[in-house]
């Protein structure tokens, strides 16, 4: 059996500022990102690092470096005179004994029970805590191992912890994310959390173009009294640009415009399911707005002049057209071309 002191240079029973002190050391020496090759090393490193800040699995590693107190005799066997004789018969028991008998096992299972749940619960609070710093350290990667060793089910710090770890891959590795939310929704009961759980789930499986299931997961969270701003702009996006329900988009874009008038996604989305939907009059209303509010806006400019079109504007549409090529969007080059050739 490893002895994880050994492994990170210490003597055993050193202090837990000492394991600290000896694991950052060693992480910043054998860290996968400087040296592919010490892969391994950095994972016993992060395995004995584990072990000797979990004070239940310190306990039981202290445990098994301690000598064993038996002694061999040397001298050969000893006898000694016998005084009583074996029988038979067995032992005779009430059923008030045997009662008691039962209670009291059942009560020290009960109490180790308790304090083993204890022991986790702390140490949940521990690596979470832990976690955020290394955050702030700019290190996600050991900061993610940090989390998930917070994450269990008596864990204090469960629900955060997931949260916090899914908001770190969210972006570069949606697989992930969708990990640890399933986790943090198996590990907590706070309505808060779960919340935020199931909105985090949402958009790691529409990142995963997963987009019924995110839909639903947006939902849910709703239900759970999430930020409904929030959860109308993600469903306004899908519902506009993956799943091409115009109707229910438009819907969603309208809430967020009765709460914010100057909400230019919002203001975008319902232009461009107005649109979709051949309400071209409408459509060219709601840009007409949008690029009051921001007069650069290429993408604002380039699908207002295809409305234009429709509707026969073709010196407003070859305006807008080459303005959002000027203000960056490519592929208003071609709309100029084709609209603008008198020019």
């Amino acid at each position: 059996m490893d002895n994880y002191y050994h492994i990170l240079g210490l003597k055993n029973n050193a202090s837990l500022d000492e394991i600290k002190k000896a694991y950052r050391q060693l992480a910043k020496k054998y860290h996968p990102d400087k040296d592919p090759s010490r892969e391994e090393a950095f994972k016993r490193l992060s395995n004995a690092y584990r072990h000797l800040t979990n004070p239940v699995l310190k306990e039981r590693h202290d445990a098994s470096l301690r000598p064993s107190s038996s002694k061999f005799n040397t001298r050969g066997p000893h006898y000694t005179s016998r005084t009583n004789y074996y029988t038979s018969e067995k032992p005779q028991y009430t059923p008030k004994m045997r009662m008691y008998g039962v209670l009291l096992s059942i009560g020290f299972v009960l109490i180790m029970t308790l304090l083993a749940m204890g022991l986790m619960y702390k140490a949940s609070n521990y690596n979470y805590n832990e976690g955020l710093q290394l955050v702030i350290d700019k290190k996600p990667g050991l900061a993610l191992h940090k989390f998930d060793d917070a994450i269990s089910f008596f864990g204090e710090r469960s629900g955060e912890a997931s949260i916090a770890a899914s908001r770190i891959l969210l972006n570069s590795n949606p697989q992930g994310a969708l990990r640890f939310a399933n986790k943090g929704l198996k590990n907590t009961f706070n309505k808060q959390y779960l919340a935020e759980l199931h909105y985090l789930k949402g958009k790691a499986l529409k990142f995963d173009r997963q987009f019924l299931g995110a839909k639903a997961e947006f939902s849910t969270s709703d239900e759970f009294g999430y930020s409904k701003d929030s959860i109308m702009l993600q469903l306004g996006l899908l519902n506009a640009f993956q799943l091409k329900d115009y109707d229910n988009a438009l819907s969603n874009f309208e809430y967020l415009l009765h709460v914010d008038q100057t909400n230019s996604t919002g203001l975008f989305g319902k232009a461009w399911c107005l649109q979709k939907l051949g309400k071209h009059k409408y459509a060219i209303e709601v840009f007409n707005q949008l690029l009051k509010l921001d007069n650069q806006n290429a993408h604002g400019y380039y699908y207002r002049g295809h409305s234009e079109i429709i509707l026969g504007d073709t010196l407003g549409a070859c305006s807008d057209f080459k303005k959002a090529h000027q203000f960056g969007y490519l592929l208003a080059e071609r709309s100029v071309l084709k609209y603008c050739s008198q020019d």
